[in-house]
């Protein structure tokens, strides 16, 4: 049994490792984030443009019209003004199965976990985050393992932190917070 499973693994390892690729990306993320803590709630009128760089892979077989990507993108500080003037950051993890109409453009929905950095008032405040849900469309276009690739991806992201951090009149011990909006990523990848 062991035997045949080896032999198995060698005639199709090259097969699933072509399957395989890597690569860097850029993105620009427009959101927005509102919080409710009792009876208080805050929702900004304008969308935040935040931007920054990432790294994913993804797994693609061969002949198949499916597959698997992941990747984290570590984004920029959004300040947003008003009568409490924060700073707030939110780093991305996600994973997204994609399907492929043509092989050049897919649609991909999957889920995201965001770690947040955020400053308030010069004071670091813990975010309590919960996994987020996206969906999306892209295209790549490649010769041999050199592929460039772009993708467009709406995304939902919840979480809690502790009014105290922040200084908001509310009964709540807790506040929730709801991040939303639109990430476009662009890049390369290798292999595949």
């Amino acid at each position: 049994m062991i035997r045949v499973l080896v032999i198995l693994l060698i005639l199709t390892g090259p097969v699933f490792a072509q399957g395989f690729s890597y690569g860097v990306h850029a993105c620009g993320s427009w959101l927005k984030s509102d919080f409710e803590a009792g009876g208080f709630s805050y929702e900004p009128e304008d969308y935040e443009a935040i931007y920054g760089l990432g790294v994913d892979g993804m797994f693609k077989p061969m002949l198949l019209p499916i597959g698997v990507e992941a990747g984290f993108t570590y984004l920029s500080s959004s300040e947003i003004e008003g009568e409490t003037p924060f700073k707030a950051k939110g780093h991305p993890l996600y994973i997204n199965g994609k399907y492929y109409f043509s092989p050049f453009t897919y649609v991909g929905a999957g889920l995201n976990y965001t770690f947040w950095d955020v400053e308030i008032e010069g004071n670091d405040v813990d975010v309590d985050s919960k996994i987020g849900f996206q969906v999306g469309v892209g295209a790549e276009f490649g010769v041999s393992s050199l592929k460039l690739y772009g993708s467009a991806f709406y995304y939902v992201q919840n979480g809690k932190f502790a009014v105290e951090d922040f200084p908001i009149a509310a009964d709540d011990d807790e506040a929730d917070v709801k991040l939303k909006g639109v990430q476009i990523r662009a890049g390369v990848r290798f292999g595949g």
